[in-house]
């Protein structure tokens, strides 16, 4: 049987509740300069390239609860007051962005590992954006406390709305229906096939055409040759991640291609589609040194 222990529909109805570590981390990404509810990735790379000096003020202001639950301090819950309230004067955007991210680290460790002690499981599924953001070894990993650990693949608010339906499949269903039921998954490839579509896109788009014959050893030609391959076949892997459907290739050799395609899709030099040396002006805009590789997370 579900049995919440805090939260519910009642946290809801705070538009920018204070104590939620996601808002806390899209603030920073909106005082970075970046799009909050987007953009949190961004800060996450960045966060690789500096060093946590504000972490100690940051994590002052939150406190995780006897029975799990993490608070603050903040008398605001807009976003600008509370990341002005820890945003220490002088720190620079890639200290800031490593403070926050140690900070969210910690808490999210010490919460899970007084919610292991509480319910005694020994089973731990997490879902939702933090958990993207997070080092691999959580709470639960390091004290090895946790048997297994499960990790929802879709990011975001899709997440709840499987999560609900689940919920509800097992409170309908019961225990026992829910364990018989359980398989695995064949593969992840759940989202939309447009393959019905591409005669219509064809006479849209006249320089589209369909090529059969050896597509493998046609895409290792044209890698071979300096070009970039982008898959597009079959249905959309479910998540953000590419798993051979809609994937984009390049060869390492030649940086150009590094850059074109970065200039293309439009990425940071810290948050790169695929890694590179930094550039002199990212170097100036966030205090970074050139030719400096990440060490610490992130990326």
């Amino acid at each position: 049987m579900f049995e919440g222990l805090f939260g519910g529909d009642e946290s809801l109805h705070a538009l920018f509740p204070a104590h939620s570590l996601g808002n806390l981390y899209g603030f920073f990404t909106q005082a970075l300069g970046f799009t909050m509810d987007r953009h949190e990735g961004k800060l996450t790379g960045l966060s690789a390239f500096g060093e946590a000096k504000a972490a100690e003020d940051i994590k002052r202001h939150f406190r995780v609860e006897e029975n799990g639950e993490i608070s603050a301090d903040f008398p605001s819950h807009t976003p600008c007051g509370i990341s002005r309230l820890m945003w220490p004067s002088g720190c620079r955007a890639k200290d800031a962005a490593a403070s926050v991210q140690l900070v969210l680290e910690e808490l999210v460790c010490e919460a899970v590992e007084k919610l292991l002690r509480i319910t005694g499981t020994r089973s731990v599924a997490v879902a939702g954006g933090i958990f993207c953001k997070c080092a691999p070894q959580s709470g639960a990993d390091r004290n090895h406390q946790s048997r297994t650990k499960f990790s929802f693949s879709r990011h975001g608010r899709r997440r709840a709305a499987v999560g609900a339906c689940l919920i509800y499949l097992h409170q309908r269903d019961g225990a026992s229906a829910w364990q018989r039921r359980r398989h695995l998954l064949d593969d992840v490839y759940t989202g939309r096939s447009y393959d019905d579509k591409f005669a219509a896109s064809s006479a849209i788009y006249p320089q589209v055409v369909r090529d059969g014959g050896d597509n493998i050893g046609k895409a290792v030609d044209a890698l071979v040759a300096g070009k970039v391959v982008a898959i597009y076949t079959g249905r959309m892997e479910y998540g953000p991640r590419a798993l051979g459907n809609r994937s984009i290739l390049a060869s390492p050799v030649a940086r150009e291609i590094n850059d074109s395609i970065n200039k293309r899709l439009d990425r940071s030099e810290f948050m790169p589609f695929a890694p590179a040396v930094l550039e002199d002006h990212a170097a100036k805009v966030f205090d970074l040194p050139t030719q400096e590789t990440p060490t610490r997370r992130g990326l």
